[in-house]
């Protein structure tokens, strides 16, 4: 099953056709399925395949592939300079869309940080595997509950300690105060290994009011 979404106004829409900035989701897909994304997108259909065909293809600046981890779910994702691919056995998960729509706001928006595609490429090329972890928080102490959140968990340390690269994107209202974000990025940061590649963006929704949210991808 092939589902195309459109992100506007902050939110998914399921369109006909294929465009810049589009999610491609899909969903157990038969073998012409994937032929008709790869000619549609013209991806070599490789990138949809087992991982080591994957693997055979030279890391180049058009496209990158991994595997995302979210919540014991395996995705294949393929990030172009024009599309996020996303290839799952079953139906995609509200954390995998607050993922995607994190990555595709970086892209697409201009926000307080410039995310080069090419960085977000060169993270996602080091490793075959990513591990998504989030946290949110609200009310005064919400810039503490959020690492406590994400930090809770003795593999999550070990995996920050030692990732090669992070895709970090935390989303929240206009009201909050960009010391908050600064101090939140800050304190975060301080458990991720420091030779790691990390790529941050900050997306702005209206309807997070004084709460913020954050997502973490890392590279195992």
């Amino acid at each position: 099953m092939i589902s195309i979404f459109i992100l506007k106004n902050g939110s998914f829409h399921l369109t006909d056709e294929i465009q810049d900035g589009a999610w491609i989701n899909l969903s157990s897909p038969t073998m012409q399925d994937t032929d008709n994304i790869s000619s549609l997108t013209q991806i070599d259909r490789r990138y949809f395949t087992d991982a080591a065909a994957a693997n055979e293809i030279e890391k180049n600046e058009s496209a990158a592939v991994a595997f995302l981890n979210i919540e014991n779910e395996k995705y294949r994702m393929i990030l172009s300079d024009k599309y996020v691919i996303t290839v799952c056995e079953n139906h995609d998960s509200g954390e995998l869309r607050q993922f995607i729509k994190g990555i595709i706001s970086m892209i697409e928006k201009p926000g307080f940080v410039n995310v080069d595609i090419k960085d977000l490429f060169n993270i996602i090329n080091k490793s075959e595997n990513m591990y998504m972890v989030s946290g949110c928080g609200t009310g005064e102490k919400k810039i503490g509950r959020i690492p406590e959140t994400i930090l809770a968990s003795s593999n999550t340390k070990t995996l920050l300690a030692n990732t090669t690269g992070i895709l970090m994107t935390l989303f929240f209202s206009p009201i909050v105060k960009l010391d908050d974000i600064n101090n939140l990025v800050e304190t975060i940061s301080k458990s991720i290994n420091s030779d790691a590649v990390v790529v941050w963006g900050a997306v702005l929704d209206d309807s997070l009011e004084d709460e913020i949210k954050l997502t973490l991808a890392a590279a195992a």
